[in-house]
C-alpha cells in the first residue's frame, strides 16, 4: 500500500470518528435532557422509580467529591501527611515537567520524560 492511499484512509477514518463523536455528543445531550425530565417527574409524583416493558429507571441520592481549587495545595499536603494518597489521582502533567527542565530546575526523583513518537495530522 502506498503512502497516498494510507493518507486517504487516515483522513476517512478521522472524518468518520468526527461524525460519530458528533452523534455521540448529541445523544448524550438528549439522554441528559430525558433524565432531567424523569427526575422532575419523579419529584412531582413523589416516586423514586419508573418502568415499562422495556426499561426501568430508579433515582437515588448520592454524593460526588469536590474541592475548593484555592485549597488544592493544602489538600495535597494533607494527603501526603496522612498517607491518604488514594484521594489524589496518580498522574503527572508533561508540560510543567518540560517547563521545569527548560528552566534548569531539578525535577523530583522518580519523574522522567519517556520518548514517544507523535504523528501530527492536518486536514485540508
Amino acid at each position: 500500500m502506498n503512502t497516498g492511499h494510507l493518507l486517504d484512509q487516515l483522513r476517512a477514518a478521522m472524518d468518520t470518528i468526527d461524525e460519530l463523536n458528533q452523534s455521540l455528543s448529541a445523544l448524550k445531550k438528549e439522554r441528559a435532557a430525558i433524565e432531567s425530565q424523569l427526575k422532575d417527574a419523579a419529584e412531582a409524583a413523589g416516586v423514586d422509580s419508573f418502568s415499562n416493558s422495556r426499561i426501568s429507571v430508579s433515582l437515588k441520592e448520592d454524593f460526588i467529591a469536590a474541592y475548593e481549587p484555592d485549597q488544592w495545595n493544602d489538600l495535597v499536603k494533607w494527603a501526603a501527611d496522612t498517607g491518604n494518597f488514594q484521594l489524589i489521582q496518580r498522574r503527572i502533567s508533561t508540560k510543567p515537567v518540560k517547563e521545569l527542565i527548560d528552566n534548569g530546575c531539578e525535577i523530583p526523583a522518580g519523574v522522567r520524560l519517556e520518548p514517544t513518537t507523535r504523528i501530527n495530522v492536518r486536514r485540508k
